[in-house]
């Protein structure tokens, strides 16, 4: 079963386009919260809505897109989102004032959240179901890769203080997105019975099952506190590098980032698909947890960069099990909506994260909130336990019983 073939030509194509998408999501929120700041003398409050309102419509638009999902290969989904994140790209050319600006992030996070919730369904079908975690690892991998080039780029294009060549770039790259798309050709989903109820339901209260797949609540009830943690990094990293002086690591930072994930993330996808979640889930958050209180001590560039990798290895990993969590043990006409269901999570914690910590800074300061953000980490490590870790521990003890006898 493990010799099944994994990189296909749907999957390299699918891969490339989350990869792409990426980037224009990181060249952008890397560098949004300081140019608005900077530009526009606004409060990091504001600063941080710049990037919370593109991930929040994010959010809006994957609870319509995962419904979709469930009834289709997604390719239709796909282009219809890459279209409108195209369009949505050449808006950032007419910005002027912050209002203008944070409209377009909220349209422009609508034609990202039904691409990447297409792409996420997508890449389920054509991995092997043996090779699921390794898979879904490679896929996200390039995510994290497109975290350590976005940023490095954009931080180093915005020291001319203006965005346009950014703007550019994320239009190019759209279009790339849209030309690759037309080289995958998506095998049709198994309808099972567990369809039929959903599709005949025709009542005007929209029953729970069509927005969620209640199966990958758990694991996205602990993505929320993970993604809040890692918000500290995505949109203020750049102003907490700058205001210990080290705003020249800030681009470098994110390479050491991607680093401590992509190196680490085929062997933990090929782990967690032999002995569970469980066995990486637990190492991969405490790590996360030692990066952010490094993070926030840090008085030298090595000793952030250590942080840096602690993190990528911790966050960028729990992301992959996370995901692959959400659709273990699913019909084909659910993953879509576990795949929704997650990144609706995951939207949530990166949207409602920069606004809460931009309140929190004028109180507690940039030290202040990574060291926040530590806690909440450890609080997280105890929600796995209790929503997912003791089940799968139980599980196992049982299995080991049933083969004794």
């Amino acid at each position: 079963m493990q010799n099944q073939k994994l990189w296909t030509k749907n999957y390299i194509a699918i891969t490339l386009i989350s990869f792409f998408l990426g980037i224009i999501f990181f060249l952008l929120m890397s560098t949004i919260g300081l140019y608005v700041s900077e530009q526009f003398g606004v409060a990091a409050s504001i600063a941080g809505l710049s990037a919370s309102i593109f991930i929040i419509s994010s959010s809006f638009a994957r609870v319509g897109t995962g419904r979709i999902m469930a009834k289709s290969n997604g390719q239709k989904v796909l282009l219809a989102g890459l279209i409108f994140c195209l369009l949505t790209t050449a808006l950032y050319f007419t910005v002027k004032n912050v209002t203008v600006l944070l409209i377009v992030r909220f349209l422009h996070g609508i034609g990202a959240g039904i691409a990447t919730t297409a792409t996420g369904t997508m890449i389920a079908f054509v991995i092997p179901q043996s090779r699921r975690a390794e898979g879904i690892g490679n896929f996200m991998s390039s995510g994290m890769l497109a975290s350590a080039i976005g940023p490095f780029i954009g931080i180093l294009l915005s020291k001319s203080g203006s965005l346009k060549s950014i703007y550019i770039i994320c239009f190019a790259l759209g279009i790339i997105c849209l030309i690759i798309n037309f080289f995958i050709k998506m095998p049709e989903i198994t309808k099972t019975e567990n369809y039929e109820p959903i599709k005949k339901q025709r009542q005007i209260i929209i029953n729970f099952s069509e927005i969620f797949e209640k199966k990958a609540l758990p694991i996205s009830i602990l993505i929320i506190l993970t993604c809040i943690s890692y918000s500290s990094i995505m949109t203020y990293l750049p102003m907490y590098a700058k205001a210990i002086n080290m705003a020249d690591i800030a681009s470098i930072y994110f390479i050491f980032h991607a680093a401590g994930a992509i190196f680490t993330r085929p062997f933990i996808g090929r782990l967690m698909d032999r002995k569970g979640a469980n066995i990486v889930s637990y190492p991969v958050l405490i790590i996360f947890a030692i990066g952010m209180f490094i993070v926030s001590r840090a008085e030298v560039p090595f000793v952030l960069l250590i942080g840096a990798a602690f993190i990528g290895l911790g966050f960028g990993n729990m992301n992959s099990i996370g995901q692959t969590i959400a659709i273990q043990n699913l019909p084909s006409n659910r993953i879509g909506m576990a795949t929704s269901t997650f990144y609706i999570f995951l939207d949530l914690g990166l949207g409602i994260g920069p606004y809460i910590l931009g309140l929190l800074i004028p109180v507690i300061g940039f030290r202040g909130i990574y060291l926040f953000s530590f806690f909440v980490l450890l609080i997280s490590i105890a929600v796995y336990y209790f929503l997912l870790g003791a089940k799968e521990r139980s599980l196992k003890k049982l299995n080991i019983k049933e083969s004794e006898t």
